[in-house]
């Protein structure tokens, strides 16, 4: 009877155990009263604020990164649709780029075409030309006087009739080496003859050409004139300006190398020796032949 009572008693104070409220922190925070169920639902209900808390900011985290990325793929798209824009121009400019350097190459090549025929039209119209170089200038000189001294030291008869004109001109660069004379003939088969002549009569001087004139020229002859008297005088075709610098150039380079340098027609010519056969210098470019 007495155990009857005493099971019946634990089981009401379990029972009141189990009924017990929630306990409050203050009962929590004394260790007499510490409950084990009531400090775990405690502490979950806190995790439960907490994990709610975080929830709601990783929300609010979200939905800020959400609207960013959509601003910054709006961003992108625009500078994308920008960047094509940009691909588009730079492709026209490309093949406006390419058109012009095409058009330029053209243009160049027709300039390069004019100056050409320009240049050979201008060599054509000296066909018949004799250039003297070296040759003394006198006051009150009488240059068809000195063409006709020259005929004859040459053995060429130089007609009056068969000059066109004869002149002095003036040098492209400062010197002091007389003006050269121009003469001018009426047939390039006459211009040729005093060319040859000139060829197999080396060594004129200044001085011999004077003399020819006669004892009155020979006794006119200043002071200068006689210092000058020993100066080789040349014969030549008379050449463009290009094709002066080309054979001077030509002429620079063969030295050493070649034995005979001339023009013929206004085509620069050169010979190693007297077997070698002969290479024709007609631009700048064929001086790498050399």
């Amino acid at each position: 009877m007495k155990e009857q009572v005493h099971k019946c008693q634990r089981r009401n104070r379990y029972k009141k155990t189990a009924a017990s409220p929630t306990p409050s922190a203050e009962d929590i925070s004394s260790p007499s009263r510490i409950d084990t169920d009531a400090l775990i639902a405690y502490i979950d209900s806190k995790f439960k604020e907490l994990r709610n808390e975080r929830e709601a900011d990783i929300l609010s985290l979200k939905n800020y990164l959400n609207e960013k990325i959509d601003k910054l793929s709006q961003s992108v798209q625009a500078w994308t649709s920008k960047c094509e824009i940009l691909e588009t121009h730079i492709s026209e400019l490309s093949v406006t780029a390419t058109n012009l350097t095409e058009e330029n190459l053209k243009l160049k090549e027709q300039l390069q075409s004019l100056q050409d025929n320009f240049h050979e039209n201008e060599q054509k119209s000296r066909l018949c030309n004799v250039e003297i170089q070296n040759v003394p200038e006198r006051k009150n000189e009488n240059l068809l006087q000195l063409v006709s001294n020259l005929g004859t030291l040459l053995g060429v008869v130089i007609p009056a009739e068969s000059i066109k004109a004869v002149h002095r001109v003036a040098h492209n660069t400062h010197t002091d080496r007389p003006k050269n004379i121009i003469l001018q003939l009426n047939t390039k088969h006459l211009r040729d003859d005093v060319i040859a002549a000139s060829r197999a009569r080396r060594g004129l001087t200044a001085g011999q050409l004077i003399a020819a004139g006669g004892p009155s020229n020979a006794s006119s002859r200043s002071g200068s004139d006689v210092t000058q008297s020993d100066r080789t005088v040349y014969i030549r075709e008379h050449l463009t300006l290009r094709n002066k610098i080309l054979f001077s150039k030509t002429r620079s380079i063969a030295r050493d190398k070649y034995r005979y340098v001339w023009t013929k027609n206004a085509i620069i010519q050169v010979r190693k020796n007297d077997n070698a056969p002969v290479m024709y210098i007609r631009s700048e470019k064929d001086l790498s032949k050399l």
